[in-house]
């Protein structure tokens, strides 16, 4: 049976993904542990400016975080280190990586 989709759940499933508790969540965006408790829980839920610093923390859209349009993709922990370190690089090292990605493709 599969969870419906919520902005409740998918603030769970989000910050489960990126291995935070609720209290580390919620320190991070300066409301209570008990806040974040209600939301997942959809007992309450987050006024639009939360809503946003919440996508911004996770780094998804809000129609993400709403379960509007959720990606289908798999997470997968091996390569997040990959997307992370190419969002981080300067612009001159993300265009020398995609020149590189683009060779590698062409290769296969």
């Amino acid at each position: 049976m599969t969870e419906k989709p919520t902005l409740g759940n998918s603030l769970r499933r989000l910050r489960k993904r990126h291995r935070i508790s609720q209290s580390e969540l919620a320190k991070h965006i300066r409301v209570s542990r008990s806040t974040i408790a209600m939301w997942e829980t959809s007992q309450r839920v987050p006024d639009l400016m939360m809503v946003e610093r919440l996508a911004d923390f996770f780094q998804v859209s809000i129609d993400e975080l709403l379960s509007r349009h959720e990606k289908k993709t798999v997470y997968d922990p091996q390569t997040e280190w990959f997307v992370q370190d190419f969002r981080n690089a300067p612009e001159q090292q993300k265009q020398e990586l995609i020149r590189i990605w683009q060779i590698i493709r062409e290769r296969s």
